[in-house]
Formats: C-alpha cells, structure tokens, sequence
C-alpha cells in the first residue's frame, strides 16, 4: 500500500469517529440514549487500528501495530471494569522496557550487519547531551539513534546509498534528531510518534530508482526532523 493510501485511510477511520462521536452526543442531548454507554468502547478503535497497522506493514510497523492494539485492549478491559490496572500506572516500567528493547535490537542489528568499513553504518546515543555526527561514506548502510533527554544531528548530504535503500533505527524520548539528506534521496517514514511527531522538510527531486531512506523507531514525547 502506498504512503499517500495509508494517510487517507487514517483519515478516513479519524473522519468516521469524529462522526460517530458527534452523533452520540447529538442523540444524548435529544435523550434519545446515554452517550456514556457507548463512549466507553473508544479504545476499540486503537485495537483496530494497531491490527491494521500490524496485517498491512511489515517489520518495525508491524511491531508498532501490535503495541497499539494491546494499549487500546488493555484500555478498552479497564473502562468496561474487566481489569483494575490504569496503563498510566505501568508508564515508567513500561517505558524503560521499551528503552531496553529498542538498545538490544539495535545492537543485534550492528551485529548482523557484520563488518563493514568506516562511516558506512553510524552509531550515537545521547543522554543529556547533545551530539552531531556526518559521514561521506561512498556506501552508507544505516544507522543507530538513540537520544534520551538530548539531542543528535546526522549529516547525511555527503552520503551515497549504492545498494538503493538504507535503514535508520531511532529511538528518542523528551528530546530530539535532526537528519539531513541529499534532495535526490526519497524517504519512508513508518515511526510510531506518542505525545510527538515527526516534520519531513525535505524537498524531494527524486528520479526513477532514487535510493530510499527508510526511518524506522520510536518517538515518545519528542521530535524528529528530516530535512535537505
């Protein structure tokens, strides 16, 4: 499915439950029924949409569908009284599992990526710093990011993908990454942003067969910028 049908799709879904909602307070105010009866079933849609998510992507977006949609059941079994537990009340434990995660599976990455020569894969983690890296690598490969509570800057202009597509894994909470890339390079961005988002500044001229830069991670409560 291409980049352009997904947004719509979620939009589509967004649209419908706007309606919906609006529809039931309309009907509570007319006391043709109790909106609460029904408004209580909201995280069903997040269920749906991480099972979406999950069938229709592969990889990391995979894995991002099937968090959401255990969030949303877990939600949906607290407001219907099937469970006691708030999910906000696991949010540290349940961050710092994440965290832990994402560092394990990045360097399980590293390592199967095996040798390669220098600048061709990029490594940095800031933790109440800040950091900026560039590489000119002839065969750039992908990178690790992770920033916690700090923020790093990856120069990628001066890089070429020969293989036609390279992976950047990030992960980043309470701060922020800055990428930089060439204008002939397309990007893919299948990130999960909680309390955050991501801005593609970039303006792509790519021609048929550009190389792509797919970014891949996690953004809690934090920023991501890609830009020329």
């Amino acid at each position: 499915m291409s980049r352009a049908s997904r947004v719509s799709a979620a939009q589509l879904i967004a649209g419908l439950a706007v309606l919906a909602a609006g529809l039931l307070l309309t009907l509570d105010r007319l006391h043709i029924l109790h909106a609460e009866d029904y408004l209580r079933f909201w995280p069903s849609l997040l269920v749906l949409a991480g099972l979406a998510m999950a069938i229709q992507r592969r990889g990391s977006g995979r894995l991002t569908g099937l968090i959401l949609a255990a969030l949303g059941s877990w939600l949906q079994l607290y407001f219907l009284g099937w469970v006691d537990a708030w999910p906000g009340d696991y949010f540290a434990p349940i961050v710092l599992l994440l965290l832990g995660l994402f560092l394990v599976l990045g360097g399980l990455r590293r390592r199967a990526a095996g040798p390669l020569e220098a600048d061709s894969w990029v490594n940095a983690f800031a933790f109440w710093t800040g950091l900026k890296r560039n590489t000119t690598s002839p065969d750039f490969r992908g990178a690790e990011l992770t920033a916690i509570m700090g923020g790093i800057e990856l120069d990628l202009t001066q890089a070429k993908i020969p293989s036609g597509r390279a992976e950047i894994h990030i992960f980043s909470m309470w701060g922020g990454v800055d990428v930089r890339i060439p204008k002939e390079w397309r990007v893919d961005i299948p990130l999960l942003a909680l309390l955050g988002g991501y801005d593609d500044k970039t303006e792509q001229t790519p021609l048929p067969g550009a190389p792509v830069l797919v970014l891949k991670g996690f953004v809690l409560m934090a920023g991501l910028d890609i830009k020329n």
